[in-house]
């Protein structure tokens, strides 16, 4: 899970900008390191999940993004 707060909106829309293709293939190349660690969990499924949270003073319900 990636998981991102912001305080306020800026130019990058609560985090959403920070989450394209080559976050993706960061947070994939992250993984296959640790199967290749760990490779007891290789037949696990794993799903990418992002969390936008909005930090105080902002207000509004914590946004999960799934990437498929």
């Amino acid at each position: 899970m990636e998981v991102k707060g912001r305080r306020r909106c800026g130019r990058d829309g609560w985090g959403c900008a920070g989450l394209d293709r080559r976050k993706r293939a960061r947070l994939e190349a992250a993984l296959a390191l640790w199967l290749a660690a760990h490779p007891s969990y290789g037949h696990c499924h794993v799903e990418l999940v992002a969390a936008l949270v909005p930090l105080p003073p902002a207000r509004g319900p914590v946004r999960w993004i799934r990437w498929l």
